[in-house]
């Protein structure tokens, strides 16, 4: 329906005070109210007090049925785009991962999407320069999420159903439930990777921290660089200092997801932060 807007009555009142009359339209960029399916396609950022939570069968957003993926893949993206099956898996159930995940408090890392193509768009950095680094990969699906809907019956031919599984034939079989969604969006400008002044935003929130790792306590004025800022969510892009914590770099590389910190801590860097635990009776 057509609404039609007659100013002409308070033209007449400005006449009437003798003020200046000004041209004026009402803004054009009023938001677009298309369809939540289509929406999905690109990926949307909603509050979690939206969503309706749901323990059984596929993952819902307002009606539509959706699924779940880490689009930072911090330093792994390189591998990943060469090759997908280096990557995060993407989920369509809440499954255990997904329970784990949320469990930690790593929820958030995750978007939704509707895309059944099975390409998605990813993120992170190239190791060990950090240079920002996305793309499009094509991801695989989450065992554990085909396992707890026993999808086409995998729990008893798990190779076969995992080999021939499609995402599109998976989205027509399933009438969607959903249980949590996180409040990201998906695409390309939603990178989770730090952010330009990272540097500076990690330096002043070590140095509120006096330098003090905030696990096992060891003073690293000294030695700046072996105290990290860690995200607590895994967001980078989150920095809330609800979500920061200031750790030494042993710390760091004990957080979950951290294995490929913990291989790359030099030997000299280990011994450093051990010592000084030794040294000042933190041990």
């Amino acid at each position: 329906m057509k609404i039609k807007v007659d100013f002409s009555a308070l033209n007449q009142a400005v006449k009437k005070m003798g003020a200046v009359q000004v041209n004026f339209s009402p803004p054009s960029d009023t938001p677009s109210f298309g369809s939540t399916a289509a929406r999905l396609k690109k990926g949307i950022r909603v509050p979690l007090s939206v969503v309706i939570p749901s323990t059984a069968g596929p993952l819902e957003y307002d009606g539509e049925q959706v699924l779940l993926y880490i689009q930072d893949h911090g330093g792994k993206v390189e591998n990943t785009l060469q090759n997908g099956k280096n990557g995060n898996k993407y989920h369509v159930s809440f499954c255990t991962a997904l329970e784990r995940m949320k469990t930690v408090g790593r929820f958030e890392r995750y978007v939704i999407t509707n895309n059944t193509s099975g390409v998605f768009h990813i993120s992170g950095f190239k190791y060990p320069s950090k240079e920002p680094l996305e793309g499009s990969a094509n991801l695989n699906v989450c065992k554990y999420c085909l396992s707890k809907l026993n999808y086409n019956n995998y729990n008893s031919n798990k190779g076969a159903v995992f080999k021939a599984f499609s995402l599109e034939e998976f989205f027509e079989c399933y009438k969607p439930h959903f249980k949590k969604k996180p409040s990201r969006k998906a695409g390309k400008g939603s990178t989770d990777g730090y952010p330009e002044d990272w540097a500076e935003i990690s330096s002043r929130f070590r140095e509120s921290r006096n330098w003090q790792c905030e696990n096992c306590k060891v003073n690293l004025e000294s030695h700046k660089s072996l105290l990290h800022t860690h995200h607590k969510s895994g967001v980078k892009s989150d920095n809330t200092l609800s979500n920061l914590e200031a750790l030494c770099i042993l710390c760091h590389a004990e957080q979950p997801h951290h294995q490929q910190m913990k291989k790359g801590i030099k030997a000299e860097d280990r011994k450093k932060v051990l010592d000084l635990r030794f040294t000042q009776k933190r041990t």
